[in-house]
């Protein structure tokens, strides 16, 4: 009885891996035309300037392929007040992530999105530009405010880490009982 009762378990870990290794749903990049200003400002959830921090181009396990960007914000002129912000993106290509490199300063507009688990997100279909590019939308933009909340440090169990440790636990727990009937049978 208790080899049943491994193979039983044993066999429930196995599903649930193979469970949470289904491919994410993906679409691919089409880009019709770039949204006046105002639109862009209008959709958008948060519209911010600010300098690349950090680039991070983990995505967890089994999570879906993305980036995620910290800024320090200088300006803010919808949706933020915080001084420092995440951004989530794609890899590029095909699925539209947007290449922030380090030490750059740029104008976002983000929108909260499903396909990044209602994270804050832009890619290259979005009016989101190098400051330096972004004479136009400052223009009508205008001043911005400056950003005056401290923000929340974000936790690694976010990025699916969580799922990576829950699979672990349920390892090493399958692997134990295994021993311990492997001995029992001895």
């Amino acid at each position: 009885m208790p080899k049943k009762i491994s193979m039983f378990l044993l066999l429930n870990i196995a599903l649930l891996l193979f469970t949470l290794m289904a491919p994410a749903p993906v679409q691919a990049c089409s880009c019709a035309e770039t949204n006046s200003v105002a639109d862009e400002l209008n959709r958008s959830d948060v519209v911010f300037s600010g300098n690349v921090v950090n680039v991070d181009r983990g995505g967890g396990f089994f999570g879906p392929n993305r980036k995620s960007v910290k800024f320090k914000v200088s300006k803010t002129w919808k949706g933020t007040k915080q001084k420092s912000i995440i951004i989530t993106t794609g890899f590029g290509g095909g699925d539209c992530g947007f290449e922030f490199e380090a030490g750059k300063e740029y104008l976002v507009y983000a929108i909260h999105s499903s396909t990044y688990d209602g994270k804050l997100t832009t890619g290259i279909c979005d009016r989101t530009t190098e400051l330096s590019a972004a004479a136009e939308d400052l223009i009508i933009l205008g001043e911005g405010d400056e950003p005056t909340i401290e923000s929340k440090p974000e936790s690694k169990f976010a990025n699916g880490y969580l799922w990576g440790s829950i699979i672990l636990g349920l390892g090493i727990l399958g692997y134990l009982i295994w021993r311990k009937n492997r001995g029992a049978q001895n």
